[in-house]
């Protein structure tokens, strides 16, 4: 995954710059209360500010991990709400760029992973 940019925040968001000061104000009082990226699309939890609410939070990313669209449970959520941004934002500080979800389902059957001694994995000539 590319990491996450403070430029596509501010692209997202240029007709509500009062959302991004919100979202900041929401992430730096640890708002933010839980976050989860899989295959392009970031879900998290975000707290009201003035409210006991905890409203869950939806950001798609198109292939440049750019914001194409977010949704949120308030009342402004199709609006590019501040929950979002303080989602994004909390995303910017705390995802890596190997946070992606593995590919490797398989299970290793336990009959595999026996102990052996170093003898019998290596038999002398």
């Amino acid at each position: 995954m590319a990491s996450l940019s403070i430029a596509s925040l501010i692209s997202f968001f240029s007709e509500e710059k009062k959302s991004i000061r919100k979202g900041e104000n929401h992430y730096k009082s640890d708002h933010v209360k839980s976050l989860l990226y899989q295959q392009g699309v970031l879900r998290g939890e975000v707290q009201a500010s003035m409210k006991k609410k905890v409203y869950k939070v939806t950001i798609y990313l198109d292939e440049q991990h750019e914001i194409k669209l977010s949704d949120c449970e308030c009342p402004r959520g199709a609006f590019k709400c501040s929950h979002a941004a303080a989602l994004f934002i909390h995303g910017i500080h705390n995802l890596s760029r190997t946070d992606v979800e593995c590919q490797w389902r398989k299970r290793i059957s336990n009959t595999s992973l026996s102990a052996q001694a170093v003898t019998e994995m290596f038999p002398p000539p």
